[in-house]
Formats: structure tokens, sequence, C-alpha cells
């Protein structure tokens, strides 16, 4: 995706790539029990020791909801993370879609259990009677989070996924500094207690779900290519290095009534392409059957979306199938790389 650093671990030293993707995912971890901890502070400052007592009664039910929903949206952000090594755009964007509703469900189902169950979770946990009605009234409210905290901590895995491990840090210390601000306005300004302490932790797991579903859904992505023909057309798996394993390149375009046209379609986003370098070959790059550059890119109507028409200049033997490498050059200079098999023929596409 535009503008998301991503730390590639598969090329340079692989021990500092990884120590460079797993430290802010470690401080993610601390400041991810800060919510809780910083309540307790701040109300046994302000309010009192009973009010302490119980807001801090709370602290292993919700570092055991913490670990719940860092334990699932691991599982999902594993998932993800493979098909975007895969290349595979439809994949990912079908798994995003489906982690985050299903975030939204798994929220609101623990919402209304909680609501429910506040008290008696309490007393199971062996809270004294005095500080009980606190202890409950602070996790009923800390349950209204819930939505918000899936998001978040889904949103944060996908980024993960795709190789950003600095900006969930960076959201998680904003909302960190938004509760603890929020604490001392709600404590101390306007004497709400216990009550004060779980709505300043509501209202910065929101701003924290907000700034992280602000960044995926306004992520803009890698440009997109598509391939077809007369009839049909698909999207071209992608590689972000010059040369990969061809035989992770399963799409296979036939170009139909032997014509020597291939339509393309590019979501170019906002990088402004105007211009994309072919290489046409059997088995090695190396040995091209044809070089090209397709300059005529015509902007559609739609928003982002160019249309060309990529001619060979030399007729491909029916009998044999060809490997197509395209190299787009964005505006930093990187190149990103599209790859399918060609063939002429008269056929469908495979």
């Amino acid at each position: 995706m535009k503008s998301v650093k991503q730390t590639d671990i598969l090329t340079g030293s692989i021990p500092k790539q990884l120590l460079l993707f797993f430290l802010p995912i470690w401080f993610g971890t601390l400041f991810q029990q800060l919510y809780n901890t910083a309540d307790t502070l701040i109300v046994g400052n302000f309010v009192g020791t009973n009010a302490l007592a119980a807001v801090g009664a709370t602290g292993p039910f919700v570092n055991l909801l913490v670990g719940l929903f860092v334990g699932l949206c691991s599982g999902a952000g594993v998932v993800i993370a493979q098909s975007w090594g895969a290349h595979d755009p439809d994949a990912v964007d079908r798994q995003v879609h489906t982690a985050l509703v299903l975030s939204i469900a798994v929220g609101a189902l623990l919402t209304v259990l909680g609501l429910v169950t506040a008290a008696p979770i309490m007393r199971l946990l062996g809270t004294p009677d005095e500080i009980l009605p606190d202890a409950a009234l602070y996790l009923r409210i800390y349950f209204l989070g819930m939505i918000p905290q899936m998001l978040y901590n889904m949103g944060t895995n996908i980024l993960r996924a795709i190789g950003d491990s600095k900006r969930p840090l960076y959201f998680l210390i904003a909302a960190s500094l938004v509760n603890i601000v929020l604490d001392v306005v709600f404590i101390a300004v306007f004497g709400w207690g216990v009550m004060g302490a779980a709505l300043a932790t509501v209202l910065s797991q929101v701003a924290s779900a907000v700034l992280t579903l602000r960044c995926i859904v306004g992520s803009q992505g890698m440009p997109c290519l598509e391939i077809g023909n007369d009839t049909s057309s698909y999207n071209l798996m992608a590689g972000y290095k010059e040369d990969i394993d061809l035989s992770l390149v399963r799409n296979q375009i036939t170009l139909t009534n032997n014509k020597n046209a291939a339509i393309l379609k590019l979501h170019d986003y906002d990088y402004d392409i105007t211009a994309i370098q072919y290489t046409l070959f059997e088995k090695t790059p190396d040995k091209p059957t044809e070089t090209g550059t397709l300059n005529q890119l015509t902007k559609n109507k739609k928003k982002n979306i160019k249309l060309g028409t990529l001619t060979f200049k030399n007729t491909l033997s029916e009998n044999k199938v060809y490997y197509l490498k395209m190299a787009v050059r964005l505006n930093d200079s990187t190149r990103i790389y599209f790859y399918t098999k060609v063939q002429s023929g008269s056929g469908k596409r495979r």
C-alpha cells in the first residue's frame, strides 16, 4: 500500500530486519497494558483506596481479554500475510473485509455478554463486597469499548501482515496519551471516579480504532494491472522484484482469434504512470522473444484507471506458451513487476 513503510525480511540482514519489525510490536504490547495501569494510578491518587482496589480488581480479567484479542487477531494476520506474500490481492481484499466484519461481530457479542455478566465475573474472581459495585461498573463501561478494541487489534495485525509494524505502535502511543489526559480530566476535574476512568479507556480505544481504520481504508495500495482478451480479463500476479520463481506464475491469457494484442487496464492510483515496459520470453528474460514499451495509455472516465492495448510485433506460435513480464515505474523510481503466461490462439483463457 502506498505510504506504508514495509519491512522486507527476505532481503538484507535477516536478524536486523526481524529486529526492526519486532521492536515496535514489543513496545506496543507494553503500551497495551498501560490503559489499566494509568487508570489505577490516577484513581489511586485522586479518588481513594476503594476506587483503586475496584479498578485493580478488574486487571486480571482485562489482561485476559487483551490476550484473547491479540491471539485471535494474530491468527487473521497470519492468513493475510500469506496471501500478501503470494501476491494475491483478491485474497487479501477478501480476508481483510472478513477480518473486520468478524471483529465487529465478536466485539458486539462480547459487549452484550459483558454488560450482563460483569457483576458475576467479579464475584467469581473473589472481589470483596465493598468494592464490587465499582468494579462491576468499571467492567461494564469497559465492555462498551469491545468493538473499537477488536477493530484496533485486528487493524494493527492487518498492517503488520503487510510489513508495517511502526504505525500500529504510533496509534497505540497516541491512544495511551489520550487515555491519560482524559483520566485526569474526568477524575481530577470532573470528579467522576471509577466511571471516569472507564470512560477515558473506552474513548481512547475509539481513538485508536479510528486511526487504524483510517489508515487501512485510506491506503491507496500498489498499482493493480489487469490483462484480458476480447471476452475476459483477470488480475496479474504482482511481484516487487525483477526476478521471481516462474513456477509461481499460474495465470495464462489466451489471445483470441490469433490476435497478437492483449487488453490492459491499469489501476495506477496517484502514481501517474504513463508507460509500461514489457518483456516476452519463453524460458528466461535474458533471452527475450520481444521487448518494448507501451506508451499510449488512455485515462478512463473512472478515476485512476488507464487503458491500453499491448500489441506484439512478432507473431506468437500457437503451440508455445510464453511468459510476459511487465515493469511499471512508480513516482519514487521504484519498479513493480507483473507476470503472466500468454498463448496465441482461438481458445479461452486458462
